[in-house]
């Protein structure tokens, strides 16, 4: 428990609580924006309720050792009134004692209030210090939006009727007045009364300062920038606002000039104008009050017709506010399934922005998710050079993406993910990306808890709901994996990656007749591809080589007329072998692209290519990346478990495999491979022992031909160990699999004549 001491406390009056350590002012709970000065007035009176406090005594206090002149206090007080919400026909909380000061009238309580004693530096560890900083911090700007939305102070209408409230508030920012006088003061003063006065309505919200030093920090500016007019259309746009409000204040002569100004931030036209000019340096103030009570009357007639951003700006740290536009675009576009049409957008935004750092490592994922390993490599390298250019966040995102392609440290990555969630515990990026990892390595019942964190988080994406089912159905819930995709297809957020999930969960259930209804829904659009893949795959594992083919010649075209090699071309060769089908297997391993060979690549290689020369690319690759965990622990060993079982030496396959135990359930290949090698060996105790961790777990991989042939797999180990009932039923349930399945089909027909053979009596 924090120990605590007590502190100066806390001021109520009416509505308002005054905090003098946090230097707020709320009311009901909802901030009250006021400037320095404005801030230290109010304190001075507040600390001295009831007592006449004279001119000069507030002035010695507000603005110590400095010369200023009346005006100042009376600028400060009149913002405080208007912030305060005081009227003529209102109680004054702040009374003027003419030709002396003022008094602060209203009951104040000190309200009692303990702060914490800072805990000894070397109490706490460093990265639990740090994370406590940036959840603190994280939390006070969320709080600041949240009571921010509700609008502060009571609507005092004094011109004309009030309007009817928007459907939504209008989001606005005020710019810097321009100052066109010889009095230095009026810009601050008139910035911070036009707040004031425009936030009274809850339905109008004024950016805090906060949220505009944020900003400007995603535009590469200090975050003491200063908010002119030029600016503030740019800030609002960032801040996915409405309204930017300009003013001026002119002097010509004895007269005085004012001006409010209303521009959209969607398109930068002018929606009002108010004017109004002064003969006297005392009317400005309140000429100011009529100018913000008209502006806000106006805001409140049209508000239902300001423009709105039909896509969001994210907070993403760029110099280009047109970069940031198009990568909005190519987010959405993404997030729709259009991966093509997404990358050109990115490589857009990346043009407009070269420094654009976490636009590269969205490019990234997109072509590592189209297989094009080149362009993964090369976008998300040039991100990480320039993850300083990014927020932390976005930093975080750019180191695990690297992870994912470069040095590839599964462990390494999950830590920072980790770090990630507990920096930022309520980003549900955050947790989606942990989710996959631990999917990745097989940590299914972990990527599920940290799913559903990422649905709750964000329910309004594609993504989470994507993640969520891939985690359940990995883990082999179906029912509830379907479940959460029917939400996000109630709330028309399915793309391809709903699809290809639901895809699967149809061939599970009704065969290749659920994959046909699919891919009814991605006929003709951009996802098209995408889903044929899974089709081809779930052909494949129906037995049903002849159509796989012609479903992946199809994808072949379709990646052709979208400038794609043939990324496929090694893990169907694998598919093939493994049917049975060795001739075109051979002749899908020549398609394959040039580039750094794969873990399908270098297996069927050992299998059936030039194993000599991979060997030797092996060694090289794995003393070149001793990171990888992948490839260190699961892509190598199978490799060489291939040759050894090439070569006849099964036993020694299995000892090649040991390094994979960890992570042997990411993938259904790992316990296959062990299975053949034991069954090589005439091993059928521990062969059955395999091919039951494949049939045991089908989520692991749903649309796969292994798992069928994992049938066939114990149905001969179980031969080998004398158990001919249960071989006899683990035929037939691979017969059931492949009832559709191509009459010529290798592996069927072996299978057929061996149960042939079962059920004859012996001699």
């Amino acid at each position: 428990m924090d120990q605590r001491a007590p502190g100066e406390g806390q001021y109520d009056f009416g509505s308002f609580r005054l905090d003098p350590a946090g230097r707020a002012l709320t009311r009901n709970g909802t901030p009250v924006a006021l400037t320095y000065r404005v801030f230290e007035t109010l304190l001075f009176l507040v600390r001295n309720p009831g007592r006449l406090l004279t001119k000069d005594e507030i002035m010695d206090a507000v603005w110590p050792g400095r010369i200023v002149d009346e005006g100042s206090l009376t600028q400060a007080v009149f913002t405080l009134r208007k912030a305060l919400g005081a009227s003529d026909e209102d109680k004054r909380y702040i009374a003027t004692v003419p030709g002396r000061g003022y008094c602060f009238t209203a009951p104040v309580q000190n309200v009692a209030k303990v702060v914490p004693v800072a805990t000894p530096a070397d109490a706490v560890p460093p990265a639990r210090r740090r994370s406590d900083v940036l959840r603190m911090a994280a939390g006070a700007v969320i709080g600041v939006l949240a009571l921010a939305a509700t609008g502060t102070g009571v609507v005092l209408w004094r011109h004309g009727d009030k309007p009817s409230a928007p459907a939504k508030p209008v989001s606005m920012v005020v710019a810097d007045f321009r100052n066109l006088t010889r009095d230095p003061l009026l810009a601050a003063t008139f910035t911070a009364a036009t707040k004031a006065d425009l936030q009274q309505p809850p339905s109008l919200v004024v950016a805090p300062d906060s949220v505009i030093a944020d900003i400007f920090e995603m535009m590469t500016r200090p975050r003491s920038t200063a908010l002119t007019p030029a600016l503030a259309p740019e800030v609002c746009a960032r801040n996915n606002g409405q309204v930017a409000i300009e003013g001026a204040v002119a002097q010509a002569g004895a007269n005085y000039f004012l001006t409010l100004t209303a521009v959209s931030c969607v398109n930068e036209q002018t929606i009002w104008t108010e004017k109004s000019e002064v003969t006297t340096r005392d009317a400005l103030l309140p000429a100011l009050d009529r100018l913000s009570a008209n502006m806000r009357q106006r805001l409140l007639a049209v508000a239902d017709t300001i423009p709105v951003f039909e896509a969001p700006l994210p907070k993403k740290r760029t110099v280009s506010l047109d970069a940031l536009k198009v990568y909005a675009q190519a987010r959405d576009v993404y997030s729709h399934g259009k991966m093509i049409e997404a990358v050109g957008l990115f490589q857009r935004a990346i043009e407009l922005d070269p420094d654009f750092a976490v636009a590269y490592a969205d490019l990234s994922a997109v072509y590592g998710n189209l297989r094009d390993t080149k362009q993964d490599l090369a976008n998300i390298t040039r991100a990480y050079d320039l993850r300083d250019n990014a927020t932390e966040k976005d930093s975080l995102f750019i180191s695990v993406r690297y992870g994912e392609s470069v040095t590839k440290d599964v462990y390494a990555t999950l830590h920072v993910l980790k770090t990630w969630t507990e920096l930022y515990p309520e980003d549900a990026a955050g947790w989606g990306e942990l989710s996959n990892q631990e999917n990745w390595i097989g940590e299914y019942p972990e990527a599920v808890r940290d799913g559903r964190q990422g649905v709750a988080l964000e329910p309004g994406q594609e993504g989470p709901y994507v993640v969520l089912a891939r985690a359940y159905i990995h883990s082999g819930a179906f029912d509830q994996a379907a479940a959460v995709l029917a939400q996000a297809v109630r709330r028309h957020l399915d793309g391809a990656d709903t699809h290809r999930l639901l895809l699967q969960i149809a061939f599970v259930r009704q065969g290749m007749a659920g994959v046909e209804r699919e891919m009814q829904w991605a006929a003709g659009k951009p996802a098209e591809r995408i889903m044929l893949i899974e089709a081809g795959q779930a052909a494949f594992a129906a037995g049903q080589v002849h159509r796989g083919l012609e479903i992946f010649t199809r994808v072949l075209e379709l990646g052709k007329s979208q400038g794609l090699a043939n990324y496929m071309a090694a893990a169907n060769a694998r598919l093939l072998y493994d049917l049975g089908a060795v001739d075109l297997a051979r002749e899908s391993l020549a398609q394959v692209p040039p580039g750094p060979a794969s873990a399908d690549t270098r297996i069927m290689d050992m299998r059936i290519g030039d194993a000599a020369r991979t060997t030797a690319g092996l060694r090289a690759d794995l003393a070149a990346a001793p990171s990888d965990t992948l490839l260190n622990e699961s892509f190598a060993p199978q490799a060489y478990a291939a040759l050894d079982l090439r070569n006849g030496k099964p036993l020694a396959a299995v000892d090649a495999l040991k390094p994979a135990l960890p992570i042997e359930l990411r993938t259904f290949d790992v316990p296959y491979l062990r299975g053949l090698a034991y069954l090589a060996a005439h091993d059928g105790a521990d062969a059955a022992a395999e091919f039951r961790k494949v049939l045991d777990n089908r989520g692991v991989e749903a649309v796969s031909s292994t798992y069928p042939l994992a049938e066939l797999g114990l149905a001969r180990a179980l031969r080998l160990e004398g158990d001919l009932k249960g071989s006899g039923a683990a035929y037939r349930r691979l017969f059931v699999l492949w009832k559709a399945a191509d009459a010529n089909l290798p592996p069927l027909r072996d299978a057929q004549r061996e149960y042939r053979a079962l059920a004859e009596p012996s001699g």
